[in-house]
Formats: structure tokens, C-alpha cells, sequence
């Protein structure tokens, strides 16, 4: 789920999974007009989070974490917006949403199911060579897999790379 908010929380857009986030009341709701915790504790370091990314002009973000009744966690984003929209996004990332590993990677960043299929594997600590000799292809292929799904990530190494895909994307301008 993502959402668009203006520095009062107000929202600008939203997404669909967004939108039905909001409706389940699940840890985000449109209370008063904004996009707030359910839980009153985390209130203030949300809204807090979004005046911040709403007045920045790089592109650091806060991250934080809300529990649902059942324990469960949802991470969310909140990073800065420039340029012809300002605010801030706030991304959610939903436990209960994701399909399994290369679906959700590759929906998440634009991956074919090839590079789907390599950034599980590489998740799953499997060396380039390893995976170049079980799905039988050329170190040369993984390699070249490997560059493009750094760029579609944006990570500037395999390190950065394995990060971001162990974590929540990194979000930029």
C-alpha cells in the first residue's frame, strides 16, 4: 500500500491496497481528515515522521514499525516527495499481502520472472556460480541478471542489493 500526504497527513493519493488498508481500520486509518495510527502511542512519531519528509529536500526516510492485535507488523515508509508533487510517501509493507518470494519481489520492483527467480535465490544465499549451475545457464547470464536487477533496485553492489531485498525498498526522490 502507498499513499501520497500532504504535511498536514491529509491524503493526496492513494493506491488501492492503500485504500483498503484504510478501511479495514487494520493499524492506519483516515481519522479527522488524515491518514493516522490506530494506536494512539504511535501518533505522534508518525505525524512527526511525515512533517519531517514533507519539508526535506533529500531523500532520507523513517521507518517504523506498527503491531496489529494478532502481533503481526506492519513496517511503513515515510520518505520525502520533490519535484512536481511535494508531501511525503508512505509505504506500507503488509505481511498478510505479499505473495510468495519472486511474485512479490518482482511486483514490487519491476522484475521479470528470471530476475524473480534469481533475487529468491540470491535471498536465499545462493552464490551467483551456485545458481549458474542449477539452472544451467552461463556465469555470464547470472551476471547480467544480477546488473539488471541492481538497476531496476538501484543497489550499487551485490551487498547493497542483498540488503535491499532482505529489507523494505530503499526510496529515493
Amino acid at each position: 500500500p502507498r499513499f501520497v500526504v500532504g504535511i498536514d497527513g491529509r491524503p493526496r493519493r492513494a493506491n488501492a491496497k492503500a485504500d483498503r488498508l484504510l478501511d479495514a481500520r487494520s493499524r492506519l486509518s483516515l481519522l479527522t481528515g488524515r491518514v493516522l495510527p490506530v494506536d494512539p502511542a504511535a501518533t505522534a512519531r508518525f505525524e512527526q515522521a511525515v512533517r519531517t519528509a514533507a519539508t526535506r529536500t533529500d531523500d532520507q526516510s523513517d521507518a517504523m514499525y506498527l503491531r496489529r492485535p494478532n502481533g503481526a507488523k506492519l513496517r511503513v515508509v515515510v520518505a520525502p516527495l520533490t519535484g512536481v508533487v511535494s508531501g511525503a510517501l508512505v509505504l506500507v509493507d503488509d505481511p498478510d499481502e505479499r505473495s510468495a518470494g519472486g511474485a512479490y519481489i518482482a511486483k514490487l520492483y519491476g522484475l521479470t520472472k528470471a530476475e524473480a527467480a534469481l533475487a529468491d535465490l540470491l535471498r536465499e544465499n545462493h552464490s551467483p556460480s551456485e545458481i549458474a549451475e542449477a539452472r544451467n545457464v552461463s556465469m555470464a547470464t547470472v551476471r547480467s541478471q544480477i546488473a539488471a536487477i541492481q538497476q531496476k533496485v538501484e543497489a550499487r553492489s551485490l551487498g547493497d542489493l542483498l540488503r535491499t531485498l532482505g529489507g523494505f525498498p530503499r526510496v529515493g526522490s
